[in-house]
């Protein structure tokens, strides 16, 4: 079974979200992030928004990348924005999900054919474990060097790419909502603070792209 078709039923259901500007902006900013990150031939990202108020974006099986509207929300430029989009890119183009998905998923169905479930439950688990992949922090060290690399090449520099990140760890009541990888963890801490340290480097005079007014945030000048 190729990762295209295990993954439809997580697409399918991510597609019947709500469409429209959202989408259509999210997918051609990933477009013109992923024609700066060497992604091999037919290699192609498909994005979804989710009016879901988690902050969060995840990479699953068939390059489908969801973001949700809860993370739009706590970021302040497009800039934040790209940074968080990349790096799920990079996890597709890394095929990470494939990597994350393979042991633990067999093992799943294989305990379901044991314990002998229908198979409507078996998609249905299916598509949830595909829907929140863990990745090693090998991979998402690599996911986010390769993501600074591509906002480096689309805007000239990475300041605010530590948006997100700043956002999660600074404003009250947002920690205890942060993605699971986005933990206290030492090796963690490290990632953070190389990606702010990265940001903090651009030039005095690089500026930030303030996100779409659709998207849901005021529109407000950026420094």
């Amino acid at each position: 079974m190729g990762a295209q078709r295990l993954a439809q039923p997580v697409a399918s259901r991510l597609a019947a979200e709500v469409p429209g500007a959202p989408q259509r902006y999210l997918q051609e900013l990933a477009d013109a992030l992923a024609a700066r990150m060497d992604l091999p031939p037919g290699m192609r990202v498909q994005v979804h928004w989710s009016a879901d108020a988690t902050p969060n974006a995840f990479a699953t099986l068939g390059g489908h990348v969801t973001v949700f509207q809860g993370l739009v929300d706590v970021l302040e430029s497009e800039n934040a924005l790209a940074m968080v989009l990349a790096h799920e890119i990079a996890h597709v183009q890394h095929r990470d999900p494939l990597v994350s998905a393979g042991s633990g998923l067999l093992v799943s169905l294989s305990l379901q054919a044991l314990l002998g479930s229908g198979s409507d439950s078996v998609i249905s688990q299916t598509s949830a474990a595909l829907s929140r992949l863990e990745f090693s922090r090998q991979q998402e060290r690599a996911a986010d060097a390769a993501a600074l690399r591509a906002l480096q090449r689309h805007y000239g520099h990475v300041r605010g790419a530590d948006g997100f990140f700043r956002a999660m760890l600074q404003r009250p009541g947002l920690a205890h909502r942060a993605p699971e990888w986005l933990s206290t963890h030492p090796d963690t801490a490290q990632r953070l603070q190389r990606i702010m340290e990265a940001s903090e480097a651009a030039p005095a005079d690089a500026r930030l792209t303030p996100l779409p007014v659709f998207l849901g945030r005021s529109a407000k000048p950026l420094r």
